[in-house]
């Protein structure tokens, strides 16, 4: 009796200890599943995050990278007015600033180019622009415009000057330096002209 009774007892705590360690087995199953499923939750969520912060980094550099060329193309294409209109502080504004200076600089040479030839349209021949305004290859420019509008003036100043003399009974002497390109007929002409009236004076004395 004392036998059964112990193999009862025992079976019984057997059964009791298996019952509860199927029920801990379960429980620990759970929190298992459970867990896992945090963990994808929170894992789905930092993903998430990390794209949209991505998304938004990436949109704030090709944005302001995308104005900056197409005002560069804009100033290339002749648009000399055209700036970048964001605000930053970080190098992408620093090369917004070199294409805003670059398009200054375009911009100020085309205002000047515009007075000169505006000036010799009018008829202002000694009208100059200050080429030290400008630097580099721009300022070389200027100072060709400058040497062109003095081409032309030095003739027709001299030219001016010797039917002045002429229409006031003076016959000057003929014109020793030449004159460039096609002001060379002019030259020609008018020491002609100085060698023909001299030659009339001489008829008549």
């Amino acid at each position: 009796t004392i036998r059964r009774a112990t193999e009862s007892t025992f079976a019984d705590l057997h059964t009791l200890l298996l019952t509860e360690a199927k029920e801990t087995l379960q429980v620990s199953e759970e929190e298992m599943a459970h867990l896992y499923l945090i963990i994808v939750i929170f894992g789905s969520l930092i993903i998430l995050i990390s794209l949209i912060i991505a998304y938004l980094l990436t949109h704030s550099i090709t944005r302001p990278l995308e104005e900056v060329m197409d005002v560069a193309n804009r100033i290339g294409q002749g648009d000399s007015n055209a700036r970048c209109s964001f605000s930053r502080s970080d190098e992408i504004r620093v090369m917004g600033l070199a294409v805003d200076k670059m398009g200054n600089t375009i911009s100020e040479l085309v205002n000047d180019a515009i007075s000169l030839s505006d000036a010799s349209v009018r008829g202002e021949m000694s009208y100059r622009v200050d080429p030290d305004k400008h630097e580099g290859d721009f300022r070389k420019i200027i100072v060709g415009m400058n040497d062109s509008l003095a081409a032309y003036a030095n003739p027709l100043r001299i030219t001016a000057g010797y039917i002045n003399e002429i229409t006031h009974g003076t016959i000057p002497s003929p014109i020793e330096t030449p004159f460039t390109g096609s002001f060379e007929e002019i030259r020609e002409n008018l020491n002609e002209l100085v060698v023909i009236l001299n030659q009339r004076n001489k008829d008549i004395e």
